[in-house]
């Protein structure tokens, strides 16, 4: 690799992490499915049809954890 491509991919790698998040993920967060909070570790766990949406983000599986605080 040249140094001329390196550096340009150098700024590619730093406007690509500069960059505004996508579009469709801010809001609340709506669940689905059998829900049960940890109040040790604050996590939510949804089983039996997990359904996340939040914006126009939508996840969907067996189960999966949600932590708030992320």
């Amino acid at each position: 690799m040249t140094s001329l491509a390196a550096l340009a991919a150098a700024g590619l790698i730093a406007r690509l992490a500069a960059a505004a998040p996508p579009p469709g993920g801010a809001g609340d967060v709506r669940i689905e499915g059998d829900v049960t909070y940890d109040a040790g570790t604050g996590r939510i766990l949804v089983e039996n049809g997990a359904v996340l949406r939040r914006g126009a983000i939508v996840l969907r599986a067996r189960s999966a954890t949600y932590d708030p605080a992320t």
